[in-house]
């Protein structure tokens, strides 16, 4: 009869791989050597026995452990060279998660223009599914784009930028997980706008000159009583 076994495999493994070996033991009704092993159930085609024997990998993209494959289990037996079938046995194998699932980022864009001389401005919200098993977010992270940063899951566009020096800022920003996985890089492009920055000319009025006609009429008004008393004196 086949002796029971457990193997493991990881998963995404190449079809055709062989995982494990089984083996017989031979009682006195079954002394006729194994002529060939069949599979009478399974619960899933990713693995199979060949008629030597060999546990292999029959289909490798359902060997998926996010997709939550993470045992198979065989019913075999063992049939001799006279045809006679041994008791089935039940094999089973283990599926290793290997990290292979990265995050998928978000990014939703808040402002896409701004104004430059500018304070801190929130640009994009992000946002990241995790696909790899047991894992969590790690982090977010500005790869490209010294003009951003990032704060509890939002970009940033730093203070003061310059229309002057380029009026496209871009950055690529991603998403990494507790497995170290890193989602593709997302590209973010905010456009900075012109401010006029020509200062302003300050016209200063000239000053008034003061009217003579006025400077007479007070030499006019200072000279009356003198020549009242002229008058005076001429007339004793």
């Amino acid at each position: 009869m086949v002796t029971a076994a457990e193997f493991t495999v990881d998963e995404n493994t190449a079809n055709e791989a062989v995982i494990g070996q089984l083996e017989v033991t031979y009682p006195a009704e079954f002394a006729n050597p194994v002529a060939e092993y069949i599979v009478i159930n399974s619960t899933s085609s990713a693995v199979n026995v060949t008629a030597s024997g060999s546990v292999v990998v029959a289909n490798a993209e359902q060997l998926d452990f996010e997709a939550g494959l993470t045992m198979v289990e065989l019913e075999v037996v063992a049939v001799n060279t006279s045809g006679k079938p041994s008791e089935s046995e039940i094999i089973k194998v283990m599926v290793n998660n290997v990290a292979d699932s990265a995050p998928e980022l978000t990014v939703t864009m808040v402002a896409e223009t701004v104004a430059e001389n500018n304070e801190r401005t929130l640009v994009a919200d992000l946002t990241a599914m995790i696909n790899e098993a047991d894992a969590t977010l790690a982090s977010f992270e500005v790869t490209e784009g010294d003009a951003f940063e990032i704060e509890d899951a939002q970009l940033f566009l730093k203070a003061g930028q310059d229309f002057e020096a380029g009026a496209e800022l871009m950055a690529k920003v991603v998403a990494k997980d507790s497995a170290e996985l890193m989602s593709t890089a997302v590209d973010v492009t905010v456009t900075l706008t012109d401010i006029d920055e020509t200062p302003p000319v300050v016209v200063v009025p000239e000053a008034k000159k003061k009217s003579s006609s006025g400077s007479l009429a007070w030499l006019m008004l200072l000279a009356t009583p003198f020549a009242f008393l002229r008058r005076r004196k001429s007339q004793k």
